[in-house]
């Protein structure tokens, strides 16, 4: 199992066992979408949000790109939520990060929130441990507080 997998799993362990109105589903894509997913999705009573980690993908804006052309064919509901987790492997390539962070924040339809944190995966290791873990989680406790501050979960 890849880490990009792992690490997803986590966090939504993380929000399955800390959220309580909303089920959360992995590598998750709209109906009609053929290869293009998210690493997580979730819906509740107030809109569907969909998550991507990027822990060091060479071209994150597609995945910006990705979800914008979904709204754009009303593959998702207008008013979803695009979570966009950066790690740290984006300090040193910010260019990629800010050009991502550019795609999102001129979607029309989807609420575009990026946020970042420290975990740095060595491209050697498939799992992560520990580290993965605690990373995955944080990255979830961000992810439940900016929700929460949109009152989209409880």
């Amino acid at each position: 199992m890849s880490l990009q997998r792992q690490f997803s799993q986590d966090v939504k362990r993380w929000l399955t066992k800390n959220t309580e109105t909303c089920t959360w589903e992995i590598n998750w894509k709209p109906r009609k979408a053929k290869r293009e997913n998210v690493d997580l999705a979730g819906c509740s009573g107030k809109g569907t949000i969909l998550i991507e980690i990027e822990l060091r993908k060479r071209n994150p804006a597609s995945n910006a790109a990705k979800v914008w052309k979904w709204r754009h064919h009303n593959q998702i509901p207008k008013g979803a939520i695009l979570i966009q987790a950066f790690s740290g492997y984006y300090n040193d390539h910010r260019e990629q990060r800010d050009t991502s962070k550019f795609v999102g924040s001129r979607m029309w339809g989807v609420r575009y929130i990026p946020i970042e944190f420290p975990f740095k995966s060595n491209p050697k290791s498939r799992k992560g441990g520990g580290a993965r873990r605690k990373a995955a989680q944080a990255v979830a406790k961000e992810i439940l507080k900016k929700l929460r501050k949109l009152n989209k979960i409880s």
